[in-house]
């Protein structure tokens, strides 16, 4: 990088709370981050995740152990703090993947891209081939070798359903006022529309009797409806289908999913969220065809992965578990000898 990111910032704790009333300084360089009086070598972060102003960083910690550090960015570009980190950081660690590799005589089995949403390196090693890449830091997918396919950087799973969608922050509040005692409840989250239009609804007539919290269900419900589509031509019909899905209308959810993947050649995130669906209804062999048409599309797509990992157990079919681990589990093993020590 070619100038430093200077920025302020409070310590959280583990209950998520500021640490600290005036809030400190920060500075990333490219090699070193600086946290107040603290620095970290770039070989030390293994990963940045950022939820609305707060980052949240893994460390590799003297011992070998996982750490955490979680900070609230009280002044300064948040997320292109978190894609300089993330953008270093990856390249370090693929680095090192590569040379261990190397060392073992398996040095033509290493294999990366780069995101082209947060410029983190993805490691592919040992992924199966595919023409999709899932990225582990941004969570999209990006479509190799063509055009991609327009909004497909906007999706994502929401925090709510779970399913790929275009999610979108969400502010939530309740107050309640019951004769001395009262109180409120204030967070935000990810959610796609489906999931914002319900908890809008929810959030309006639950704060009726107490007016306070009636603006800002007004404002949440006023942005859903006038916020414009950020699905894009392409993905068009996308949160009708998972709201049909969600709610167990397969059928109906299956005509907007078809339309879908016949204006995209590719498409994980979909067959995922259809895959959900079925699972979610206990048709575990359609959630089976689809989640295997999610890994077929994006080899990485690790949300699959586990999904369709859950849907054999709930089938109790031990060996093609046992099949689907290898392969996961030989990236697994590749990880650990790259970080030395035991780690989660």
């Amino acid at each position: 990088m070619k100038e430093g990111i200077t920025f302020k910032f409070k310590f959280l704790d583990d209950d998520g709370n500021e640490a600290s009333f005036l809030s400190k300084k920060g500075y990333f360089d490219g090699n070193e981050l600086t946290l107040d009086e603290a620095t970290l070598p770039v070989e030390t972060i293994l990963r940045v995740d950022r939820r609305f102003d707060n980052l949240i960083l893994q460390l590799l910690q003297e011992d070998g152990e996982t750490g955490f550090v979680a900070l609230a960015i009280k002044k300064g570009p948040i997320r292109e703090l978190s894609i300089a980190i993330n953008g270093v950081s990856s390249a370090r660690w693929a680095k090192l993947r590569k040379q261990a590799l190397a060392e073992e005589g398996k040095g033509e089995s290493f294999k990366v891209t780069r995101c082209p949403d947060c410029k983190a390196t993805v490691d592919l090693t040992h992924m199966p081939q595919s023409p999709q890449v899932y990225c582990t830091y941004c969570e999209t997918i990006h479509t190799l070798g063509q055009a991609r396919p327009q909004g497909e950087e906007n999706l994502r799973l929401c925090d709510e359903c779970g399913f790929y969608a275009v999610p979108s922050y969400f502010t939530v509040f309740y107050f309640y006022f019951l004769l001395v005692i009262y109180g409120w409840n204030y967070g935000k989250r990810y959610m796609c529309h489906s999931c914002m239009r319900g908890n809008a609804w929810k959030m309006l007539f639950l704060n009726l009797p107490f007016l306070l919290g009636v603006p800002n269900a007004l404002y949440q419900l006023f942005r859903i409806y006038t916020g414009g589509d950020r699905q894009g031509r392409i993905f068009a019909g996308l949160d009708k289908a998972n709201h049909f899905a969600k709610t167990k209308k397969l059928d109906m959810a299956a005509d907007y999913y078809d339309s879908i993947l016949r204006r995209i050649n590719y498409g994980g995130g979909v067959h995922y969220s259809r895959g959900l669906g079925h699972f979610n209804a206990g048709q575990f062999e359609d959630a089976v065809a689809h989640l295997r048409k999610a890994l077929a599309d994006c080899g990485n797509y690790f949300p699959a992965y586990h999904l369709l990992i859950a849907t054999y157990e709930e089938m109790g079919n031990v060996q093609a578990v046992a099949e689907l681990q290898k392969t996961y589990h030989a990236v697994e093993a590749s990880e650990e000898s790259v970080i030395p020590g035991e780690h989660d």
